[in-house]
């Protein structure tokens, strides 16, 4: 298993985190753009696959 594919199953397992940053981005109206993990091989952007709702960017 790759490093990215552990991200990524930690990630999803516990994607209440992003959640909870991008419901307090509003309430202090800060525009959470993506959350992205940085591997010495990948990334993962949370925006890219969906993962969490994020505001819609110009073009989406």
């Amino acid at each position: 298993m790759s490093s990215l594919e552990r991200f990524y199953e930690k990630f999803l397992r516990h994607n209440d985190y992003t959640e909870r940053m991008v419901e307090a981005g509003k309430l202090l109206d800060i525009l959470i753009l993506d959350h992205i993990i940085i591997t010495h091989t990948d990334y993962l952007s949370f925006r890219e696959e969906r993962l969490c709702e994020f505001e819609p960017l110009c073009g989406e």
